[in-house]
């Protein structure tokens, strides 16, 4: 028996030691943090860096804890922070490089890499020349690790089995592999051969840091075109480019930026954008040399109210778009409803004082108090593209959609393919659809689940425009599904004798108009095809995509249990800094984010079933195919 005691008396202390030394690691790293911290304050005082009623700390008291924005008073209003452009690093920070520009500029100008691959090598290089590097107070406050699924182990990646975001990760993983072994390696130690650094050799993890800083911090800048070509110098060859494509080389995109799941072979482009306010940050190009403050709350006011109403911010037309980091505003992180928005202040720097400057700024009357977090919004994007670029989920999304896709393969071996093809390609149709939960407000589902309100349950009709050829007009549908969706589906769902009708009214028109037009294609495989078709098929689409997801990570229920779990183990009183890792139920940062998305995935699958079934239960009962 005593034995028995001593044995877990010793087993006891050992536990207690290891707490200890646990706490005592942790309290040492939040100390290196704190210095690190204020080493890059110091760097961004000497580099021109304004902060004033705000301040950067961390976002709480772990070791681990990201870096925020904070108000250091109550209702705080203005320009909160002016960075110069000077200070991003953007292609040309990068082509202008005093120790390797040169070289940088031979590998653009040699088309080996794009913008984007050219900012991540640069980051790469400079990592490892760590002291040495006029950026490394800048690096040693960036985040070193990273909750995108690109960074998952096993275990997290089964998390997201039998969504979208599995098979993308899959694929990206091995093209950055395959370009880091091809590319970033050979040319990054050539590189550092040239300069002092602290090591000569680069790592995989190097390349992974370097996309990860870059997709999830990069913003879309609207530089000045002066700023970018100043007349008193020479244009770099390599810059020619974006010379070339003045006014904007790089355009604002679609502010609701589309996932891809089959990226570039070159692992590096998707059809989603880098963190921004895209066509909600711009030049403020104001004539006066100076304004009240007065002045600037009322308009600050007035940006915000577009805002958060969705209106596009003017550009103006001489700026060039190009995508770099900001040190100090890209510390902001993401709310759906901000605070403050990010513009450029132009070359005459009549907002800030400060000429082609960057500055945060925020309105009267937003709520905003002392220590509270200033959050922009990085646009509106659903938990894929959070997940997938940034990390991070939100419990309840507005913009969350379901994306769906048809195979190019099935298309492939389908009767009177070319024609098909043909088709789609002169509609400008894409095989890959975003169903926006927006959609589901409008019809079918009713209420009772997170993406419908009271007053949006009302279905919307869309009626079938005038047919071009003799027939009857089909009565009006209740569809809640984009036009371009139901227009594509049609086409591919088309039998062998739909297909002759259709090429045979688009002959008719061609012999009496001309070429027949965009509106001219979709009313003829309308009027031949109707809705059925495009409905049974989008019903078996919807099908399968459920049977996927589920087949993954089970069903819908399932999850709602996990969740459960989890929030009751995080309201659990914890004795030490530690014991809450252990708690029964707990998920991981990486599953919680995981099974958020999962769900709403399959949410938003099984409404847009039900809808889809539905439609096509009216369809077959009101026979909406008139004879031709």
């Amino acid at each position: 028996m005593e034995t028995g005691k001593t044995t877990h008396s010793s087993s006891q202390m050992l536990v207690k030691d290891g707490e200890r030394i646990e706490e005592e690691e942790e309290e040492v790293e939040e100390q290196q943090q704190q210095l690190r911290l204020h080493r890059f304050l110091q760097w961004l005082q000497v580099n021109d860096v304004q902060i004033q009623g705000c301040e950067l700390r961390r976002c709480s008291n772990s070791a681990h804890s990201g870096i925020g924005v904070f108000a250091t008073t109550d209702d705080t209003s203005g320009v909160l922070m002016v960075t110069p452009l000077l200070l991003a690093i953007t292609p040309m920070t990068v082509l202008q490089d005093p120790l390797l520009g040169a070289h940088y500029c031979q590998l653009f100008e040699e088309g080996e890499v794009d913008d984007r691959l050219l900012i991540m090598l640069f980051l790469v290089v400079e990592r490892a020349r760590g002291q040495l590097s006029f950026w490394a107070p800048y690096f040693d406050v960036l985040p070193s690790k990273f909750g995108t699924p690109l960074c998952f182990n096993e275990e997290d990646l089964v998390g997201l089995e039998g969504t979208s975001l599995f098979h993308a990760t899959q694929q990206q993983q091995r093209s950055l592999r395959a370009l880091y072994d091809d590319k970033v390696k050979p040319v990054a130690e050539s590189f550092l051969s040239a300069v002092e650094a602290d090591r000569r050799e680069v790592g995989f993890d190097d390349f992974m840091w370097a996309n990860c800083i870059f997709w999830t911090r990069a913003l879309n800048i609207p530089c000045p075109y002066s700023f970018v070509f100043p007349a008193q110098l020479p244009v770099l060859p390599a810059l020619r480019a974006l010379q070339d494509a003045n006014p904007q080389a790089y355009p604002p995109r679609d502010p609701e930026g589309q996932l891809d799941v089959a990226p570039e072979a070159s692992g590096v482009h998707t059809t989603v954008q880098p963190k921004n306010m895209e066509t909600k940050s711009s030049e403020s190009g104001h004539e006066k040399g100076t304004e009240s403050a007065a002045e600037l709350d009322g308009e600050c006011g007035e940006r915000f109210f577009d805002m958060q109403n969705g209106d596009e911010m003017k550009v103006p037309a001489e700026s060039v778009w190009v995508e770099g980091l900001v040190p100090g505003i890209d510390f902001c992180n993401h709310d759906l409803m901000p605070v403050a928005l990010w513009e450029v202040d132009g070359p005459e720097g009549h907002i800030t004082g400060v000429p082609n400057s960057m500055y945060l700024v925020t309105g009267p009357g937003l709520g905003v108090t002392a220590n509270s977090e200033v959050h922009i919004n990085y646009g509106n994007k659903g938990n894929e593209e959070l997940l997938y670029l940034y990390g991070f989920v939100m419990d309840t999304n507005p913009n969350d959609y379901l994306m769906i896709y048809f195979p190019k393969e099935a298309l492939e071996k389908s009767a009177c393919n070319e024609t098909k093809s043909q088709l789609l390609a002169e509609l400008n149709l894409p095989l890959r659809w975003l169903l926006p939960s927006s959609e589901l407000k409008m019809g079918f589902c009713g209420q009772g689940h997170p993406y419908t309100s009271a007053a949006t349950t009302d279905r919307i009709h869309l009626e079938t425009q005038k047919p071009i050829a003799s027939g009857d007009t089909k009565p009006p549908q209740c569809l809640m599904f984009p036009e371009d969706l139901l227009t594509a589906l049609r086409i591919v769902a088309m039998e062998e004798d739909e297909v002759y009708r259709v090429v045979s009214l688009l002959e008719e028109i061609s012999a009496s108009q001309g070429v027949a037009k965009d509106l001219d294609i979709r009313t003829a495989v309308e009027q031949v095809c109707g809705n059925r078709g495009a409905l049974q098929l989008l019903v078996d689409l919807l099908t399968s995509k459920m049977m996927e997801i589920n087949e993954g990570t089970g069903p819908e229920d399932a999850d709602d249990k996990l969740l459960a779990k989890d929030k009751q183990a995080r309201l659990q009183p914890t004795g030490g800094k530690s014991s809450l890792v252990n708690s029964e139920g707990l998920l991981s940062e990486n599953m919680r984010a995981c099974v958020i998305y999962r769900k709403g995935q399959k949410l938003l699958c099984r409404l847009f079933l039900q809808g889809a079934e539905s439609a096509l239960e009216e369809c077959v009962q009101s026979s909406t195919q008139p004879p031709i």
